[in-house]
């Protein structure tokens, strides 16, 4: 499998990075930014040619009938879809692809080309939900503290956290929502009779947060890359005062065996897989509409 790269930044060295540990060929790389130290420091240290010129590169790219990693500027995405949608191969972009729900409109009927980088759904911890039967996704409150810098990072940022909910839960819809100030509250629908309270706060002092609550279980993502499930109550009596305490059943570190950013190998091996099999998967362009265009709607 070939792979043709635009971008320079930190991100694309971790898909770089997973790339080769899959056997992926990797033909050329391209920045727009003249003079980019980072394309040179990441064709020295992998041994990638660069490619300075970008109509050379395109015509590189359909020559060798390569596919594509878009991880460059948002604002330039347009541009490169534009240039790489009649070629045959397949266009891997990173999220959230636009900032306008809009623009997706014209790209949907050609939904089966693209896969969109939301890497939190490649999550070891994020699978182990949908993929084990213990865990019953229905009939759960949700509580999700996103703390963000401002109504952009809404779109660019807490697309990942509506990313899993769309991957656990497959529809979303608004409830209501209440804006004061710098904070943001939203009541959110899922399937399964689940409800989620999604909380918006401007410059807090804290991370990302995710409590699912049922009758049979209590989960807890203390940052997006710790998953903990606690299964049972204990109850200890202490100067005959009761005390309950959350016996912990399952724990899932993301770092705690990764060589790269979370998510990015599963990732990268998804895409292998779609270019080669071709393979039908979630995070296609409709998916990424469908996470856009909520975040416009909470913002």
């Amino acid at each position: 499998m070939n792979l043709s790269i635009i971008g320079s930044s930190r991100i694309v060295e971790e898909h770089i990075k997973a790339a080769k540990k899959l056997n992926i060929n990797i033909k050329y790389i391209y920045s727009s930014k003249v003079n980019s130290k980072n394309l040179s420091k990441l064709s020295d240290k992998y041994k990638l040619k660069k490619i300075l010129d970008f109509e050379k590169f395109c015509e590189l790219v359909k020559k060798e009938k390569s596919n594509i990693l878009i991880a460059g500027r948002i604002q330039d995405n347009q541009f490169y879809i534009e240039k790489f949608l009649k070629n045959k191969n397949k266009i891997f972009i990173e999220k959230p692809v636009f900032n306008d729900s809009v623009k997706f409109k014209k790209y949907l009927k050609f939904n089966s080309k693209f896969f969109v980088g939301f890497n939190r759904i490649f999550y070891k911890n994020v699978k182990y939900l949908v993929n084990n039967n213990s865990v019953n996704l229905k009939n759960l409150e949700i509580s999700c503290i996103c703390p963000e810098k401002n109504n952009e990072r809404i779109i660019t940022n807490t697309s990942h956290v509506i990313s899993i909910f769309f991957y656990l839960f497959k529809n979303l819809k608004i409830l209501n929502k209440n804006k004061f100030g710098d904070r943001i509250f939203v009541r959110l629908k899922a399937n399964n009779n689940t409800y989620i309270n999604l909380i918006i706060l401007y410059n807090a002092m804290s991370n990302f947060e995710i409590y699912m609550y049922s009758k049979k279980f209590k989960m807890e993502f203390k940052t997006l890359e710790l998953l903990k499930i606690y299964s049972h109550l204990e109850k200890k009596i202490v100067r005959n005062n009761n005390f309950y305490k959350l016996i912990e059943k399952k724990k899932i570190d993301e770092f705690s065996d990764s060589f790269v950013k979370p998510g990015i190998y599963n990732q990268m091996k998804e895409f292998k897989e779609f270019c080669s099999k071709r393979k039908k998967i979630l995070n296609d362009m409709n998916f990424a509409y469908k996470v856009v265009k909520l975040t416009e709607l909470i913002s």
